[in-house]
Protein backbone atom coordinates (compact mmCIF):
# COMPACT_ATOMS: atom_id res chain seq x y z
CA UNK A 1 0.00 0.00 0.00
CA UNK A 2 1.28 3.46 -0.89
CA UNK A 3 2.53 5.54 2.04
CA UNK A 4 0.39 8.47 0.97
CA UNK A 5 -2.77 6.33 0.96
CA UNK A 6 -1.95 4.88 4.37
CA UNK A 7 -1.53 8.34 5.84
CA UNK A 8 -4.89 9.38 4.43
CA UNK A 9 -6.56 6.29 5.91
CA UNK A 10 -5.06 6.97 9.33
CA UNK A 11 -6.08 10.61 9.22
CA UNK A 12 -9.65 9.76 8.20
CA UNK A 13 -9.86 7.11 10.94
CA UNK A 14 -8.71 9.58 13.57
CA UNK A 15 -11.25 12.17 12.41
CA UNK A 16 -14.04 9.57 12.44
CA UNK A 17 -13.17 8.49 15.97
CA UNK A 18 -13.14 12.08 17.26
CA UNK A 19 -16.43 12.92 15.51
CA UNK A 20 -18.16 9.80 16.85
CA UNK A 21 -17.00 10.49 20.40
CA UNK A 22 -18.19 14.10 20.21
CA UNK A 23 -21.53 13.06 18.68
CA UNK A 24 -22.13 10.44 21.36
CA UNK A 25 -21.38 12.88 24.18
CA UNK A 26 -23.62 15.55 22.65
CA UNK A 27 -26.46 13.08 22.09
CA UNK A 28 -26.36 11.79 25.66
CA UNK A 29 -26.35 15.31 27.07
CA UNK A 30 -28.98 16.77 24.75
CA UNK A 31 -31.46 13.90 25.00
CA UNK A 32 -31.15 13.54 28.80
CA UNK A 33 -31.62 9.83 28.27
CA UNK A 34 -31.93 7.62 31.33
CA UNK A 35 -29.06 5.45 32.49
CA UNK A 36 -31.10 2.31 31.78
CA UNK A 37 -30.97 3.05 28.05
CA UNK A 38 -27.84 5.19 27.96
CA UNK A 39 -25.50 2.62 29.50
CA UNK A 40 -26.10 -0.11 26.86
CA UNK A 41 -25.82 2.50 24.11
CA UNK A 42 -22.58 3.76 25.60
CA UNK A 43 -21.21 0.21 25.81
CA UNK A 44 -22.12 -0.55 22.17
CA UNK A 45 -20.61 2.74 21.05
CA UNK A 46 -17.42 1.98 22.96
CA UNK A 47 -17.12 -1.39 21.21
CA UNK A 48 -17.57 0.27 17.80
CA UNK A 49 -14.92 2.87 18.61
CA UNK A 50 -12.60 0.15 19.85
CA UNK A 51 -12.94 -1.72 16.56
CA UNK A 52 -12.11 1.46 14.66
CA UNK A 53 -9.03 2.02 16.82
CA UNK A 54 -7.93 -1.61 16.36
CA UNK A 55 -8.36 -1.29 12.60
CA UNK A 56 -6.23 1.86 12.62
CA UNK A 57 -3.64 0.04 14.71
CA UNK A 58 -3.59 -2.79 12.16
CA UNK A 59 -2.94 -0.26 9.39
CA UNK A 60 -0.06 1.23 11.38
CA UNK A 61 1.43 -2.22 11.98
CA UNK A 62 1.09 -3.02 8.28
CA UNK A 63 2.92 0.17 7.35
CA UNK A 64 5.93 -1.11 9.32
CA UNK A 65 5.59 -4.69 8.00
CA UNK A 66 4.64 -5.98 11.45
CA UNK A 67 1.31 -7.52 10.43
CA UNK A 68 0.50 -11.20 10.94
CA UNK A 69 -2.01 -12.27 8.28
CA UNK A 70 -2.75 -15.52 10.09
CA UNK A 71 -4.24 -13.67 13.08
CA UNK A 72 -7.41 -11.62 13.56
CA UNK A 73 -7.13 -8.11 12.08
CA UNK A 74 -3.53 -9.03 11.14
CA UNK A 75 -2.41 -7.97 14.62
CA UNK A 76 0.25 -9.87 16.58
CA UNK A 77 -0.83 -13.16 18.11
CA UNK A 78 -2.90 -12.78 21.27
CA UNK A 79 -3.83 -9.11 20.71
CA UNK A 80 -7.54 -9.70 20.15
CA UNK A 81 -7.77 -12.16 23.05
CA UNK A 82 -6.12 -9.63 25.32
CA UNK A 83 -8.56 -6.93 24.17
CA UNK A 84 -11.54 -9.22 24.87
CA UNK A 85 -10.23 -9.99 28.35
CA UNK A 86 -9.71 -6.29 29.12
CA UNK A 87 -13.16 -5.43 27.72
CA UNK A 88 -14.78 -7.96 30.05
CA UNK A 89 -12.92 -6.51 33.03
CA UNK A 90 -14.07 -2.99 32.15
CA UNK A 91 -17.63 -4.21 31.53
CA UNK A 92 -17.67 -5.90 34.92
CA UNK A 93 -16.49 -2.68 36.60
CA UNK A 94 -19.13 -0.54 34.83
CA UNK A 95 -21.90 -3.03 35.54
CA UNK A 96 -20.96 -3.34 39.20
CA UNK A 97 -21.03 0.42 39.74
CA UNK A 98 -24.29 0.82 37.85
CA UNK A 99 -26.07 -1.99 39.67
CA UNK A 100 -24.90 -0.76 43.06
CA UNK A 101 -26.04 2.78 42.25
CA UNK A 102 -29.43 1.57 41.03
CA UNK A 103 -30.06 -0.62 44.09
CA UNK A 104 -28.78 1.91 46.59
CA UNK A 105 -30.72 4.92 45.31
CA UNK A 106 -33.62 3.38 43.37
CA UNK A 107 -35.01 4.55 40.06
CA UNK A 108 -35.47 8.33 39.68
CA UNK A 109 -38.40 9.46 37.52
CA UNK A 110 -38.85 13.02 36.28
CA UNK A 111 -42.51 14.04 36.69
CA UNK A 112 -42.11 17.47 35.12
CA UNK A 113 -43.56 20.74 36.37
CA UNK A 114 -46.61 20.32 38.66
CA UNK A 115 -48.80 22.56 40.79
CA UNK A 116 -48.02 23.23 44.44
CA UNK A 117 -50.99 21.14 45.59
CA UNK A 118 -49.87 18.14 43.55
CA UNK A 119 -46.39 18.46 44.93
CA UNK A 120 -47.77 18.48 48.50
CA UNK A 121 -49.77 15.32 47.80
CA UNK A 122 -46.61 13.63 46.52
CA UNK A 123 -44.71 14.67 49.64
CA UNK A 124 -47.43 13.27 51.91
CA UNK A 125 -47.63 10.03 49.92
CA UNK A 126 -43.95 9.20 49.33
CA UNK A 127 -42.19 11.31 51.97
CA UNK A 128 -39.69 14.11 51.64
CA UNK A 129 -36.73 11.77 51.17
CA UNK A 130 -38.23 10.31 47.98
CA UNK A 131 -39.46 13.53 46.37
CA UNK A 132 -37.05 16.10 44.97
CA UNK A 133 -38.59 19.39 43.87
CA UNK A 134 -37.30 22.70 42.54
CA UNK A 135 -39.60 25.76 42.72
CA UNK A 136 -40.43 27.62 39.51
CA UNK A 137 -42.76 30.58 38.78
CA UNK A 138 -42.45 32.29 42.19
CA UNK A 139 -42.90 29.08 44.16
CA UNK A 140 -46.37 28.29 42.80
CA UNK A 141 -45.20 25.44 40.61
CA UNK A 142 -42.45 22.87 41.10
CA UNK A 143 -40.22 20.76 38.89
CA UNK A 144 -40.46 17.33 40.58
CA UNK A 145 -38.42 14.11 40.55
CA UNK A 146 -39.72 10.98 42.25
CA UNK A 147 -37.29 8.44 43.61
CA UNK A 148 -38.73 4.94 43.88
CA UNK A 149 -37.40 2.20 46.10
CA UNK A 150 -35.69 -0.76 44.49
CA UNK A 151 -37.91 -3.84 44.25
CA UNK A 152 -36.92 -7.17 45.74
CA UNK A 153 -37.06 -8.86 42.36
CA UNK A 154 -34.78 -6.21 40.91
CA UNK A 155 -32.26 -6.67 43.71
CA UNK A 156 -32.24 -10.45 43.23
CA UNK A 157 -31.80 -10.08 39.48
CA UNK A 158 -28.94 -7.62 39.98
CA UNK A 159 -27.19 -10.03 42.34
CA UNK A 160 -27.53 -12.94 39.92
CA UNK A 161 -26.36 -10.85 36.99
CA UNK A 162 -23.36 -9.57 38.93
CA UNK A 163 -22.34 -13.08 39.97
CA UNK A 164 -22.80 -14.35 36.40
CA UNK A 165 -20.67 -11.61 34.82
CA UNK A 166 -18.06 -11.92 37.56
CA UNK A 167 -17.76 -15.66 36.95
CA UNK A 168 -17.51 -15.07 33.20
CA UNK A 169 -14.77 -12.47 33.63
CA UNK A 170 -12.81 -14.66 36.04
CA UNK A 171 -13.02 -17.80 33.89
CA UNK A 172 -12.12 -16.10 30.61
CA UNK A 173 -9.28 -14.03 32.05
CA UNK A 174 -7.81 -16.96 33.99
CA UNK A 175 -8.07 -19.19 30.91
CA UNK A 176 -6.44 -16.59 28.68
CA UNK A 177 -3.55 -15.69 30.93
CA UNK A 178 -3.09 -19.31 32.07
CA UNK A 179 -2.97 -20.66 28.54
CA UNK A 180 -0.54 -17.95 27.47
CA UNK A 181 1.75 -18.73 30.39
CA UNK A 182 1.80 -22.41 29.44
CA UNK A 183 1.98 -22.05 25.66
CA UNK A 184 4.60 -19.32 25.35
CA UNK A 185 7.61 -21.32 26.63
CA UNK A 186 6.75 -24.33 24.47
CA UNK A 187 6.13 -22.12 21.43
CA UNK A 188 9.48 -20.42 21.87
CA UNK A 189 11.26 -23.72 22.35
CA UNK A 190 9.69 -25.25 19.25
CA UNK A 191 10.68 -22.29 17.07
CA UNK A 192 14.35 -22.26 18.17
CA UNK A 193 16.80 -24.58 16.43
CA UNK A 194 18.76 -26.87 18.70
CA UNK A 195 22.56 -26.61 18.67
CA UNK A 196 24.41 -29.00 16.38
CA UNK A 197 27.47 -30.86 17.73
CA UNK A 198 30.11 -32.15 15.31
CA UNK A 199 33.35 -32.94 17.15
CA UNK A 200 34.76 -33.08 20.67
CA UNK A 201 38.53 -32.55 20.96
CA UNK A 202 40.26 -34.40 22.54
CA UNK A 203 37.88 -37.37 22.83
CA UNK A 204 39.51 -39.02 25.89
CA UNK A 205 40.37 -38.25 29.51
CA UNK A 206 42.45 -40.09 32.11
CA UNK A 207 41.07 -40.04 35.64
CA UNK A 208 43.07 -38.02 38.13
CA UNK A 209 44.83 -35.86 35.52
CA UNK A 210 43.25 -32.69 36.93
CA UNK A 211 41.48 -29.98 34.89
CA UNK A 212 41.85 -30.46 31.16
CA UNK A 213 40.71 -28.17 28.35
CA UNK A 214 38.31 -29.39 25.66
CA UNK A 215 36.87 -27.89 22.50
CA UNK A 216 33.40 -28.61 21.16
CA UNK A 217 32.75 -27.62 17.52
CA UNK A 218 29.47 -27.31 15.64
CA UNK A 219 26.77 -24.74 14.85
CA UNK A 220 24.45 -22.61 16.97
CA UNK A 221 26.63 -22.95 20.06
CA UNK A 222 26.58 -19.29 21.17
CA UNK A 223 23.65 -19.95 23.56
CA UNK A 224 25.55 -22.64 25.51
CA UNK A 225 25.99 -21.58 29.13
CA UNK A 226 27.06 -24.87 30.64
CA UNK A 227 27.96 -28.51 30.02
CA UNK A 228 27.91 -31.67 32.10
CA UNK A 229 29.04 -35.27 31.78
CA UNK A 230 26.90 -38.15 33.09
CA UNK A 231 27.50 -41.86 33.64
CA UNK A 232 25.29 -44.24 35.66
CA UNK A 233 23.53 -41.42 37.47
CA UNK A 234 26.72 -39.53 38.38
CA UNK A 235 27.39 -36.05 37.00
CA UNK A 236 30.45 -33.87 36.51
CA UNK A 237 29.94 -30.22 35.57
CA UNK A 238 32.29 -28.43 33.18
CA UNK A 239 34.00 -25.20 34.22
CA UNK A 240 35.32 -22.15 32.38
CA UNK A 241 32.72 -22.39 29.60
CA UNK A 242 33.36 -19.95 26.73
CA UNK A 243 30.92 -20.20 23.83
CA UNK A 244 30.80 -18.77 20.32
CA UNK A 245 28.64 -19.61 17.33
CA UNK A 246 30.83 -22.51 16.13
CA UNK A 247 32.92 -23.41 19.18
CA UNK A 248 32.66 -24.02 22.91
CA UNK A 249 35.75 -24.23 25.12
CA UNK A 250 35.54 -25.70 28.61
CA UNK A 251 37.45 -27.58 31.28
CA UNK A 252 36.69 -30.97 32.79
CA UNK A 253 38.11 -32.66 35.89
CA UNK A 254 37.15 -36.21 36.83
CA UNK A 255 38.48 -37.67 40.05
CA UNK A 256 40.34 -40.97 40.11
CA UNK A 257 37.62 -42.65 42.18
CA UNK A 258 35.00 -42.09 39.45
CA UNK A 259 33.95 -44.85 37.04
CA UNK A 260 35.64 -45.35 33.71
CA UNK A 261 33.64 -45.59 30.53
CA UNK A 262 31.91 -43.31 28.03
CA UNK A 263 30.47 -40.28 29.81
CA UNK A 264 27.60 -38.73 27.81
CA UNK A 265 27.70 -35.00 27.13
CA UNK A 266 24.71 -32.73 27.89
CA UNK A 267 24.50 -29.06 26.89
CA UNK A 268 22.74 -26.32 28.82
CA UNK A 269 21.08 -23.96 26.32
CA UNK A 270 20.02 -20.54 27.59
CA UNK A 271 16.74 -20.66 25.63
CA UNK A 272 15.66 -24.29 25.35
CA UNK A 273 17.27 -25.76 28.46
CA UNK A 274 19.24 -29.00 28.70
CA UNK A 275 19.92 -30.82 25.44
CA UNK A 276 21.39 -34.34 25.35
CA UNK A 277 23.94 -35.00 22.61
CA UNK A 278 25.32 -38.06 20.87
CA UNK A 279 28.85 -37.06 21.83
CA UNK A 280 30.66 -38.77 24.68
CA UNK A 281 33.97 -38.50 26.51
CA UNK A 282 35.94 -41.75 26.88
CA UNK A 283 37.27 -41.84 30.46
CA UNK A 284 39.95 -44.39 31.31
Amino acid sequence: MNVYIRNIILLVSGVVVIVLIAAAIYFLKASQISAVVGLPMLSIGAVVLLMIVLTSTAVVFASFDLQDKTQALALPEGSIRAVIALMLIVLFAILSIYLYGSIASGQVTHLGVVEKGTRDVLLNTYGQTNVVSVPVENGQRFDVWLQGAASGDGVDFAKQLLVLVGTLVTSICSFYFGSKAVSQPSDRASNIAAPVIETLTPPTYKRGDGPREYTLEGNGLDRITGLKLTLNGKQVAATGVKASTTRVQFKVEIASDQESGVWSLTLVDSKIGEQATSQGLVVS
